[in-house]
């Protein structure tokens, strides 16, 4: 088409042809047309407008683009080489499988490529896909499932840090892939999409894109191709820059979340606990010989509470109770119904003279310090609950809870 040509855009059925303005009707090729070698795509957003947007051709854009393609891909396997080493050896020791998995991806006009990836599944998982379809948790031809069986303990973990797309940067030096653009999809779910979404592929495929940076699974389908469009109508330098830093951000807020938060958590917990038992040791004392003194039971009393992710464990607190609470308890809960598990009553016959003043001052629980560095519980987070409340709010609430 000429430099002097102009475009018109029609819509019908969902679908978009181009026209010249002599009136010929051009081949329809993925609802794209040209102006000046530049192609045009045409799609309609999930707000029901109908946008046009030229696909960024530039030589000086893509020059700058296939250079830092391969220079930063290079200095990457560089740099993340033991990484990539140690990840290819505990791939190999948990299952003796191959490291990298291979599938074919639509690329750049739909061509398709080998996609290297390492093996975070079991062998023969791509065989289980058709079975497990129907547990799909996104909607259209994409598949995720949080809780996929086929997941290696292994692969879990490179899940978690991403680390199972680093040899993507192979396919960015071979061209096949650049740092930033739509994430290349299997060629089984891109024959499912519709000639307006598979207009994403009018560039490269990339590591990183607005919908990485931007949610990723918790984003629909339609939202997915949407921002990939965006995309392609913002690509350029400043994009591509801004989308590797934000990229950067959202691994380093990650890992702080994974990794960084845990520690200094777990680190405070230890100091804090330690450092606490030393000045409350006098109290721990007195609530000690006060508890024996009144009916000569046991001083601490513990009970199986239910801790992360259903670890049980026992929490220890200064016995409040007398030694027959149990027994009390069971009449109290046939006398009060089992409609609530977890009850207190104001005046509750199982505490005692001393359990009165320790519960009031909140002494009762000062034992748990001791679970707090053991690791069992933390100095902040959502009360324990003790066994048999935990299995009835489980029945109640089932997976919510």
């Amino acid at each position: 088409m000429s430099t002097r040509a102009a475009t018109a855009v029609a819509m019908r059925n969902e679908d978009f042809r181009m026209m010249d303005l002599s009136g010929q009707r051009s081949q329809r090729e993925n609802n794209a047309g040209e102006i000046n070698n530049s192609k045009i795509l045409t799609f309609r957003t999930t707000d029901g407008k109908t946008e046009a947007v030229i696909v960024n051709n530039n030589i000086a854009y893509r020059f700058v683009k296939r250079f830092s393609d391969i220079l930063l891909s290079l200095v990457a396997l560089i740099v993340l080489s033991p990484v990539l080493l140690i990840t290819a050896l505990a791939i190999k020791m948990e299952d003796h499988g191959p490291c990298l998995f291979r599938q074919e991806r639509s690329g750049l006009n739909g061509t398709v490529f080998s996609m290297y990836k390492f093996r975070s599944m079991r062998v023969g998982a791509a065989e289980e896909h058709k079975d497990l379809v129907k547990f799909n948790e996104l909607d259209g031809p994409a598949f995720k499932m949080k809780n996929d069986p086929r997941i290696t303990k292994v692969g879990h973990i490179l899940r978690k840090y991403s680390i199972d797309e680093l040899p993507q940067l192979v396919n960015i030096l071979k061209g096949e892939m650049s740092i930033v653009g739509p994430r290349p999809l299997p060629t089984y779910e891109v024959a499912q999409m519709t000639p307006q979404q598979k207009q994403r592929h009018s560039v490269k495929p990339g590591l990183t894109c607005y919908w990485q940076v931007n949610g990723r699974n918790d984003i629909p389908f339609d939202e997915w191709m949407e921002l990939d469009l965006k995309y392609i109508k913002e690509a350029g330098v400043w994009t591509d820059v801004k989308l590797i830093f934000k990229t950067f951000g959202a691994v380093i807020r990650g890992g702080w979340r994974v990794l960084g938060y845990p520690i200094v958590k777990r680190l405070s917990d230890i100091v804090l606990g330690v450092v606490a038992l030393i000045p409350l040791s006098v109290v721990f004392l007195l609530t000690g010989i006060a508890i024996k003194i009144e009916d000569g039971g046991s001083i601490f009393f513990t009970q199986e509470r239910v801790g992360k992710e259903g670890h049980v464990f026992k929490m220890f607190k200064f016995r409040s109770m007398r030694m027959d609470a149990e027994k009390i308890h069971e009449q109290l809960r046939e006398q009060y119904g089992d409609t609530e598990v977890s009850f207190k009553l104001k005046d509750d016959p199982r505490v005692t003279r001393v359990g009165k003043v320790i519960r009031a001052l909140n002494i009762d629980e000062l034992p748990q310090i001791v679970n707090i560095v053991k690791g069992d519980m933390s100095l902040v987070g959502p009360r324990p609950l003790p066994v048999y409340e935990y299995e009835e709010e489980r029945k109640r609430y089932g997976h919510r809870f």
